[in-house]
């Protein structure tokens, strides 16, 4: 995260320094909340977050701690290009 600005860490409880096990140690103190940011448990929203910040031209690192439910995005995300709407940069879906 240093050497890379782009690099933005989401996941819950990752901006505490005893959350997700400790494998976040101090990155909220060293980056602020701009970097890493605490967002709500939810596996679609994981996935809506990192799509969503990819497209605007940022790196994201998400953290879940639970790796038995990483794989529940994938419909959304799997079938989506399938009813032929795209993603812009703003966000905005249209039809191709």
């Amino acid at each position: 995260m240093e050497a890379d600005p782009s690099i933005v860490l989401a996941g819950q409880s990752v901006d505490d320094h005893k959350g997700v096990y400790g494998t976040t140690g101090d990155a909220f103190a060293r980056f602020g909340s701009a970097r890493v940011m605490d967002i709500p448990n939810g596996e679609n929203t994981f996935a809506g977050i990192a799509v969503g910040a990819a497209s605007m031209g940022l790196r994201p690192l998400v953290v879940h701690t639970r790796d038995d439910f990483m794989f529940r995005p994938w419909t959304a995300s799997s079938t989506s290009p399938r009813s032929g709407a795209t993603c812009t940069g703003t966000g905005a879906a249209r039809r191709s």
